[in-house]
């Protein structure tokens, strides 16, 4: 009976025994972002309790009953995986990070911050959110990615600068764009260049690889970004680049190869219709003026302009990375080649990039870390947007029955009847480039002191070298440069800033409910810039074409300037039972920028949030399976600065000249000592919620900036002798919302199921001027078109009012705004003697290029390997002034080509349109600046379509590979706009632009691009 007893019990242990010996699995779990072992993945046979976990290696061995079954893979911040054993002994698996955890740290000013415990506005983008999209930089990556966050690709131009704005426009004359800090360090982002070519600009923050980095946190209310006092009133964009783990040595190898088009071109008259046009204008002016333009019917060359100087271009971009470790070191070192040519000929950017990021435990309370980025720039630039030089330019203005050559092979120009200088010509012969060397690097130690107590010292340096060359070809007839011999100029830029800093972190747990930190330290950065300029002229021929080679040097200059910050920071913040959050920080900075009176300032800020998903009462509703998983309100009010102007604007300044030929001095700059900063005081109030098991999830928030003491060049009267002196002047008002909206609208618990992901933002804001000196306006911009004026937008559109085409004479009528009724352009030819004609007093508001809405549609499916990502961006309600049609829909005034939308011009008494008559002389008022060139900038683009397809790692293991994913992509696939000019998304005043917004003037046009590419990691 015993034996029996004994038997029974033993029988289930043996039963046990032989079970598991039936079938073993063995493998390795990687991280699918950049293939590291994972250690300490359970791996679980579904339905069983039957376990086991990786080692360090994420090696992992596993006995199961049968060769059949699923396994299940889980990991903190990487998302559930379930994979059919299928018979196989050897399983490995590549887990992909969470949608939802992987944001769970946010980088703030001085540290981190898990989001959970943010109690201010922040919002991320991920690393593979910027991988493999065809663009220059980083900042053009983020555009329609997140809320809060207006990114402006002001044109096509490859390497060109990017408009960024954060919560509205606020500056007048001092920067808008953010702050952007590297690792810690803020880095030197203003365009250095000293040559301008229309509306382009260079943009310092190209020179980072998209492939480098880890993570962007953008940093948006003040109680974010006060830590940095005086730079933060325009947001802060925190880069993180990728660092070394913990992991044996992974390769990976990012590539792509594509070509570029120019999505639409204008739809211009052809030669036949320009000759009729223009023959008449003119005998609309002059009844017997004939044919001054010649026989339409014997027009035998008909150009195409635009198809000359708009090109099919390549595009590539190379990236390898070496990435690993052991626990006490640990590095990133990476080389990548970017390489985009441009849609118009002439142009092109190519960049070069070095990356090593060392990280070192050196005792177990030291802790000392590296970053080192070296770049190389080639930016060729040629003459577009905002200039009567450019290749489109040009190209677009010129009479299309002239030829690009003449019988000989040179190309024809003004003598041969262009109205302007051949495009075709200044693209080929002219040449402008802007080369870039730079090395960016940082060192920091942490020292562990005491429990709970972290030592930080950093050391930064950002050294930029910047030369710049530009040659016109006195062969291009008609240009300037034909009547001295050729033009050169170079000019050399050097710019340097250091950055020392030191601080203390102090975090403690106290009690079972009270968590506290407090950070506080010190800063000094050291920023100078030298540079030097030189114009010649009168050359030999066109094959010498430096400085050097000039017969005569018409100009050099050349300076130096410096200016420095003294800045004290501190943070604090206190935790209660999890649920109730205070934190407040305050910086006081001292910049050499401002006189005496006003060196120093100081930028506080506080902000509250409750999560409200730990309270008891809302117990039943929180947790697995149940409805919520977050909510948590959010408060702050804070103060911010702006202190990007001049280095030198408050001082009296005085330079050298000659005088009877001896050398002199004389004042040009009068003294403000009281000049101060640009103060923004900020309200923000907002909610984070999460659904379903964070399914949903929803970030919402209002707020509200009035910022105050504007900076401003404000004129004199000149019997001062003066021309104006650097001010406080004024206040602007900026408030909106902005929602971010992430969904998992399908996850499939299969392996390789089904999932489809959906990201919505949406971000509106209204802007207005709210002070100025003196009740005074500030007009800027093509024509002095863009105002800023109490009460409107700033840059708001100020002209005639177009009401339409009078019936009976075909003259445009513009709104009589000071006397009611309608008025005539000046110039309009009439009979009516009672006619009124416009004047000053009739220039009004017509519009705003500030949109109502803009906002990023993002859907990501994955199924059985394959991956779609179809990414929206969109604009509602900002109006574009289409300076373009300026010329080309004048009513024949200019000798520009015309708009195929004028052949349906008025020609007779009785005709209905909106299109003046045609006028040599003007006398229709067709040429008038107004609102008949404000168009609707609105428009819908389909940015970016992705498919890519993950080969199965077995596959990949063939080729001695960990993984492998192939894809093809295409970019600015569709647009859909009323807007009738190439592009919607346009401002030819380039990223520096605060006043002069929304204007599209023969803009390089943004391409449509079809890139195919691979990553493969070894």
């Amino acid at each position: 009976m015993k034996r029996s007893t004994l038997l029974a019990l033993l029988l289930p242990l043996f039963s046990t025994a032989a079970w598991g010996q039936q079938h073993t699995v063995t493998g390795t779990v990687t991280s699918a972002e950049d293939g590291s072992p994972l250690p300490g993945v359970n791996v679980v046979l579904l339905g069983t309790t039957t376990g086991t976990a990786t080692d360090a290696e994420g090696a992992y061995t596993l006995g199961v009953p049968t060769d059949e079954g699923v396994l299940v893979f889980s990991f903190i911040g990487y998302e559930l995986q379930e994979v059919e054993i299928g018979g196989r002994s050897e399983i490995d698996v590549a887990l992909e990070p969470s949608s939802q955890l992987i944001d769970d740290v946010v980088v703030i000013g001085y540290g981190e911050e898990t989001r959970r415990n943010l109690a201010s506005a922040t919002t991320s983008v991920s690393a593979a959110e910027l991988q493999n999209i065809p663009v220059a930089g980083v900042d053009a990556a983020l555009q329609g990615k997140t809320s809060g966050v207006q990114v402006l690709q002001n044109s096509g131009t490859p390497g060109g600068g990017i408009s960024v704005r954060i919560r509205g426009h606020a500056s007048i004359d001092a920067s808008n764009q953010p702050l952007y800090v590297v690792d810690g360090v803020p880095m030197i982002s203003e365009d250095v260049s000293q040559f301008g070519f229309g509306g382009q600009d260079l943009t310092a923050v190209t020179n980072l690889s998209p492939s480098d980095i880890e993570s962007v946190d953008i940093l948006k209310d003040a109680a974010a970004t006060a830590i940095y006092g005086s730079r933060g009133a325009n947001g802060v964009v925190m880069i993180t680049t990728k660092r070394g783990r913990a992991t044996r040595s992974t390769i990976t190898l990012d590539s792509y190869v594509g070509t570029q088009n120019v999505v639409r071109e204008l739809e211009l008259a052809n030669a036949q219709e320009y000759v009729a046009f223009m023959n008449e204008a003119a005998r609309n002016d002059n009844p017997n003026a004939g044919d001054p333009f010649g026989d339409p019917s014997a027009v035998t060359t008909d150009t195409d302009w635009q198809g000359e100087v708009f090109r099919t271009a390549p595009i590539q971009s190379h990236s390898l990375a070496i990435r690993g470790g052991d626990e006490r070191t640990r590095y990133y070192l990476s080389g990548s080649y970017f390489d985009q040519q441009g849609v118009v000929i002439g142009s092109g950017y190519e960049r070069a990039n070095a990356r090593l990021n060392f990280d070192f435990n050196a005792t177990n309370r030291l802790y000392l870390k590296s970053s080192l980025t070296l770049s190389r720039e080639a930016n060729n630039r040629i003459e577009n947007d905002n200039t009567i030089r450019g290749v489109l330019t040009n190209a677009i203005a010129n009479p299309p029955d002239v030829p690009v050559r003449n019988p000989d092979g040179t190309f024809t120009g003004t003598a041969d009847g262009l109205a302007y200088p051949n495009g075709v010509a200044i693209g080929t012969l002219n040449t402008g480039e802007a080369l870039t060397y730079r090395a960016i690097g940082n060192l920091t130690a942490e020292y562990s002191l005491l429990p709970g107590l972290r030592l930080n010292a950093r050391a930064g340096a950002d050294v930029l070298n910047l030369r710049e060359d530009e040659y016109r070809s006195p062969l291009i007839g008609g240009d300037y440069a034909e009547s001295v011999n050729g033009i050169s100029q170079s000019a050399f830029t050097f710019s340097t800033r250091y950055t020392a800093e030191g601080f203390a972190t102090y975090s403690s747990t106290f009690g079972d409910a009270h968590d506290a930190s407090v950070t506080g330290g010190a800063s000094v950065e050291l920023n100078d810039t030298e540079d030097n300029y030189l114009r010649a002229v009168n050359f030999a021929n066109d094959y010498f074409k430096s400085v050097g080679d000039a017969a005569e040097v018409e100009d050099y200059s050349g300076g130096f300037s410096t200016h420095n910050l003294v800045s004290f920071f501190s943070r604090g913040s206190y935790i209660y039972d999890g649920r109730y959050i205070l934190t407040a920080n305050v910086r006081a900075d001292g910049s050499s920028r401002f006189g005496r009176e006003n060196r120093y300032g100081v930028f506080p800020a506080v902000a509250l949030a409750w999560q409200a998903a730990e309270e008891p009462f809302l117990e039943r509703y929180v947790g697995a399976g149940r409805v919520l998983s977050d909510l948590k309100l959010r408060v702050s009010y804070g103060l911010t600065g702006n202190q990007e102007i001049g280095n030198y604007t408050w001082r009296d300044a005085w330079t050298s000249t000659t005088y009877g030929s001896q050398p002199a001095i004389w004042p040009v700059q009068l003294e403000n000592p009281g000049l101060t900063w640009e103060t923004t005081r900020q309200w923000d109030v907002g909610v984070d919620l999460g659904l379903f098991g964070d399914r949903v999830t929803l970030t919402a928030d209002y707020w509200d900036k009035h910022t105050s003491d504007l900076l401003y060049f404000r004129p004199v009267t000149y019997t001062t002798g003066f021309a104006g002196i650097s001010s406080n002047i004024g206040a602007v008002d900026n408030r909106g919302f902005e929602f971010l909206l992430k969904t998992t609208n399908v996850r499939s618990s299969r392996p390789r199921g089904l999932r489809w992901e959906t990201s919505l933002n949406l971000s509106h804001y209204t802007n207005n001027v709210a002070e100025l000196y003196s009740d005074e306006f500030i007009s800027t911009g093509w024509r002095s078109v863009n105002r800023a004026v109490e009460g409107y937008p700033l840059g708001a559109f100020f002209m005639l009012k177009f009401l339409g085409v009078d019936p009976a004479t075909g003259n445009a009528l513009y709104d009589n705004f000071d006397g009611g009724g309608v008025c005539l352009a000046a110039g309009t030819r009439t009979d009516d003697e009672a006619a009124v004609f416009c004047d000053g007093d009739d220039v009004q508001f017509v519009g705003s290029p500030h949109p109502d809405l803009t906002g990023g549609l993002t859907n990501t499916l994955a199924f059985g390997g394959f991956d779609l990502n179809v990414f929206a961006l969109f604009s509602v309600g900002n109006e574009i002034f289409n300076a373009t049609r300026a010329f080309a829909d004048d009513g024949g005034a200019s000798l520009d080509n015309k708009l195929a939308a004028t052949m349906d011009r008025w020609q007779q008494p009785g005709d209905v349109t909106d299109v003046p008559r045609a006028s040599r002389r003007g006398g229709s008022g067709a040429g008038a600046i107004s609102s008949r060139f404000v168009e609707d900038g609105s428009f819908l683009r389909l940015k970016t379509v992705t498919l890519g397809y993950s080969v199965p790692e077995a596959l990949a293991a063939r080729v001695s590979a960990r993984s492998l994913r192939i894809y093809a992509s295409a970019q600015n696939v569709l647009t859909v706009t009323n807007y009738s000019g190439l592009d919607p998304e346009s401002n030819m005043n380039g990223s520096g632009s605060n006043v002069a917004l929304g204007t599209e003037f023969y803009t390089f046009p943004q391409p449509r691009t079809f890139t195919v590419g691979l990553t493969l990691g070894l």
